[in-house]
């Protein structure tokens, strides 16, 4: 919010008080009133003869000191209680007036539905006003709204840009989001070197995610000589203001005892702190703490609940204390099965010594810990992928009974083999998935009864399984084929036509193309070119080339969509920039008829050519014509 305006420079020598406050010059008495407001230019300071200046002038019609009064409401001054109506009411007399400084400070109030509902679209009319007359602020609010999306749709680069507007008027807000716009690529590019100059320059801001970025960068010597001790005071500053992140940090400096001396009671106090803003790390320190007894009582009950706070804030090494915990029960009951499960997540995310307890329950002959053996080394994580190994994992698990490997086993030995004893196994884990419920086996089961994947072909069980898993894309795709083949089971082209417009839905280009023929042929629907043409020109604008030639000839024939032959011609253009033959015989008829081009039977020839060693049987025809005609000599 703004404050009172201090006035225009005065000439204090051609006053005479007494006759200022008397007389109808609202401008002399509003500055006269600036003078007492702020003790200004030899008039000794009264904030109540200011009040009734002001008053005096803003009934004339002056907006400053309209405006003035609008801040004396505001923030409760010159001997006024606090009245936000009143405010308004002034601001909006300034703003009437054309006063740039109150339709700002108007903003505020109805961004923030102060004293008012609040109004994003008014807020933001009113900062844009504002921004005509250079008022530093409202470039602010503007790059605001614009980086939020509010009321505006949500723009970075110019958020970015009015940013920098108020930043070249000595706006230290504005400083701030460039720095945090460079540090994370929002708006411009990610320039660490910039945000680290920009952090430079707000030192003295006081501003907690600079004097943390500082502290990050003396600690690893980024862009300045590495200094631990300097870093160590800037974690502090940030802390002191607040920053969770700061806390956490400055807690482990003051644990390792490496910087400065080991102190368990001042780490545990800033985890605590950090812990307030659920900060992961402060969760997980405190953990650490109670575990050890550092800074505290010994309480395993205690790490057990701060190391499951931090560890469902997504905290891997959180994960695997919690791991232990379970498997060892420290603080809680033992349970093989929730150790496996938090194991699982921190291995997932990268913490190797999850990975090893996995290997040595694996070798120990834990079933589950088979089946994640096999998982960890088929996607190589915490290890290198190899598939070999996976495959064994796979099998014991599997011979353990755990449904999911028989189902990853089935995957990988299919993807490995062509061999009829192993695509026989492939069957069988299939079903056994099947039998067991797993996720997607369903599918891989229909698919090895469809295309005789280790057993005999039978379409009647590959329809019924397929027809249990309807919103399956691959599955669908299957039925529509089944369904308008009509070999294995009776044709139905109403039910294909439902199949073929979902996929079309999901974006598969190719069945967008077989739901515009659908609707240009009336297959399986009521015709309907103008649908015809709408799906066929979303395929080709997806690349589609038998879609781009398709549009050619509504737009060519005003099949659906007005006749255009200049659209017709780009879009058979586009076709043939595919190699689709059909539009190479197109593209000849252009030719040999002058359409468009000029008349060039030569190069019509070419494009039919083409066409027919394509195997495009109209195109061999045109050929024949044209040497039936002699209009060329040879072809």
């Amino acid at each position: 919010m703004k404050n009172k305006y201090d006035g225009s420079p005065r000439d204090i020598d051609k006053w005479n008080t007494a006759t200022i406050e008397s007389s109808k010059d609202y401008q002399a008495m509003f500055d006269l009133a600036v003078c007492f407001d702020f003790g200004a230019d030899g008039v000794k300071e009264n904030h109540d003869k200011a009040f009734k200046l002001y008053q005096k002038a803003a009934e004339k019609g002056n907006n400053w000191a309209a405006y003035n009064l609008g801040c004396v409401y505001y923030f409760g001054t010159n001997g006024q209680q606090k009245r936000i109506d009143r405010a308004i009411q002034y601001f909006k007399q300034s703003f009437q007036q054309g006063n740039a400084w109150a339709a700002y400070n108007l903003g505020e109030l109805c961004e923030n539905g102060e004293g008012m509902v609040a109004n994003l679209a008014k807020a933001y009319e009113c900062y844009e006003y504002a921004s005509k007359y250079a008022v530093t602020e409202s470039y602010v609010a503007l790059g605001r709204f614009y980086f939020h999306g509010l009321h505006v749709k949500q723009d970075f680069v110019h958020a970015f840009n009015l940013f920098k507007i108020a930043e070249s008027s000595g706006s230290i807000v504005a400083l701030q989001q460039i720095f945090e716009c460079y540090r994370l690529g929002i708006g411009v590019e990610q320039n660490l070197q910039e945000a680290y100059n920009t952090a430079l320059l707000l030192q003295d801001a006081n501003y907690s995610p600079v004097q943390l970025f500082l502290a990050d960068c003396y600690r690893n010597g980024n862009f300045v000589e590495k200094n631990e001790f300097q870093s160590y005071e800037l974690y502090q500053k940030s802390a002191e203001n607040g920053n969770a992140i700061a806390q956490s940090k400055l807690a482990d400096i003051y644990y390792e005892g490496k910087v400065v001396d080991q102190n368990y009671a001042l780490a545990v106090k800033w985890y605590k702190e950090a812990s307030k803003c659920k900060n992961a790390k402060g969760f997980f320190g405190l953990g650490v703490c109670f575990n050890h007894g550092h800074g505290v009582l010994q309480d395993s009950a205690k790490a057990f609940e701060f190391f499951k706070r931090a560890a469902e804030l997504g905290f891997a090494p959180a994960m695997l204390q919690l791991g232990k915990c379970y498997d060892l029960g420290l603080g809680i009951a033992l349970s093989k099965d929730k150790a496996f499960s938090w194991y699982k997540s921190a291995v997932e995310l990268g913490e190797k010594q999850a990975f090893d307890w996995f290997e040595i329950n694996a070798q120990a002959g834990f079933v589950f810990a088979e089946f994640m053996m096999g998982v960890l080394l088929q996607k190589g994580i915490c290890c290198e992928v190899d598939i070999k190994k996976s495959i064994e994992w796979y099998r014991l698990a599997s011979i353990g009974g755990v449904p999911s490997a028989h189902y990853n086993l089935a995957q990988l030995l299919e993807q490995s083999t062509t061999d009829k004893y192993d695509l026989e196994e492939v069957f069988n884990l299939y079903l056994k998935s099947y039998q067991a419920r797993v996720e997607g086996s369903i599918y891989d089961l229909a698919r090895c009864y469809d295309f005789g994947i280790g057993t005999r072909q039978e379409h009647k069980n590959a329809l019924a399984l397929y027809s249990q898993i309807p919103n399956n894309p691959n599955a669908m795709i299957r039925l529509y084929k089944y369904l308008t083949d009509g070999i294995y089971t009776k044709k139905d082209l109403s039910k294909a036509f439902i199949f073929c417009k979902k996929l079309a839905e999901l974006e598969y280009v190719e069945y967008q193309h077989e739901l515009a023929e659908c609707y240009s042929h009336g297959k399986g629907t009521v015709q309907n070119l103008q649908l015809a043409f709408a799906w066929y020109f979303k395929a080709a604008n997806a690349g589609y080339a038998l879609s781009q030639i398709r549009l050619w000839d509504c737009y060519y024939w005003g099949k659906g969509v007005d006749a255009n032959k200049e659209l017709a011609y780009k879009w058979c253009q586009k076709s043939v920039s595919q190699d689709l033959p059909e539009a190479k015989k197109v593209l000849g008829d252009y030719y040999y008829l002058g359409e468009m081009v000029g008349q060039n039977y030569i190069k019509a020839c070419v494009y039919y050519v083409q066409a027919a060693k394509q195997g495009f049987e109209p195109a061999y025809k045109r050929i024949q014509e044209l040497n039936s005609e002699h209009l060329i000599e040879s072809w």
